[in-house]
């Protein structure tokens, strides 16, 4: 489950990275600019939702050190 999650995590971390680098290739605000600006936003609340989840399990995890084991 780690894995999976570091591995989400990671990817919606690296798609929202490179679409705010698009921003540099703008000079003033048009509507590629808003478009882009729309997408970003999206796509930091995907990377929050797959964060949520991944800390939810290491704080489980933290928390119960003998479920590991189990697992």
């Amino acid at each position: 489950m780690l894995k999976s999650l570091s591995e989400q995590y990671a990817f919606r971390a690296r798609e929202f990275l490179d679409t705010v680098a698009l921003l540099g290739r703008y000079n003033h605000v048009g509507p590629e600019v808003l478009k882009l600006f729309k997408k970003i936003k999206r796509q930091r609340a995907l990377c929050g939702d797959v964060e949520e989840k991944f800390e939810r399990y290491i704080q489980e995890e933290n928390e119960n050190p003998k479920a590991r084991g189990a697992a």
